[in-house]
């Protein structure tokens, strides 16, 4: 985990050393790997996604990891993705940090988007072409509430966002902006991760 007062970490990415390793021992699985360039956010998203699967493995669940989950699709990302924003209609390309689903037996599937928060996203801004909390909510009421998905990732399973944050106050100004921009929304979960 990473230790964050002095830079080190006891867990490092896989070198091609590791990855030729593991391909000449048949382990290597061609997965989707988390989006984005920042080592630590990748490692955030592995670190949730790895605890899911351990919880689902307790339990008796099957945890369908996003290479598999998006093997119809080939990508997490959706594009143009239409959402209104400060009453006027914007298009964005959306990107799950991880998109993945759970088998919960006897028919019952239900399909995760991720977004994990390392306290670096703003929450609003004015600027809908900038990242935000505001603006994925914006458009995962788009693609989850109306079920964009579907055509998306060529899977009917439902679909839940799962927005886990390091810091409690993102989690509390996140329940607010769901709260204004959507109401009671049954399909966005809010977590803390205090890992990181």
């Amino acid at each position: 985990d990473p230790d964050t007062r002095n830079g080190h970490f006891h867990v490092y990415d896989l070198t091609d050393k590791g990855k030729a390793y593991l391909k000449a021992e048949g382990l290597w699985v061609d997965a989707v790997r988390p989006s984005g360039n920042d080592w630590v956010h990748q490692f955030m998203i592995s670190s949730i996604t790895a605890t899911i699967d351990i919880m689902c493995r307790r339990n008796g669940y099957r945890y369908i990891p996003p290479h598999e989950y998006l093997a119809k699709a080939g990508t997490a990302r959706i594009e143009n993705v239409p959402f209104v924003f400060d009453g006027v209609r914007r298009e964005r390309n959306l990107t799950p940090d991880a998109v993945f689903a759970i088998d919960y037996g006897g028919g019952s599937f239900i399909a995760y988007a991720l977004e994990a928060d390392r306290d670096t996203e703003c929450g609003e801004t004015a600027d809908w072409r900038r990242k935000s909390f505001k603006r994925s909510v914006l458009q995962y009421r788009e693609v989850i509430g109306r079920k964009l998905y579907r055509s998306a990732y060529k899977r009917e399973a439902m679909m839940m966002l799962l927005y886990v944050t390091v810091n409690p106050g993102n989690a509390e100004s996140a329940l607010r902006i769901i709260g204004e921009q959507i109401g009671p929304c049954p399909y966005i979960a809010v977590g803390i991760e205090n890992a990181f």
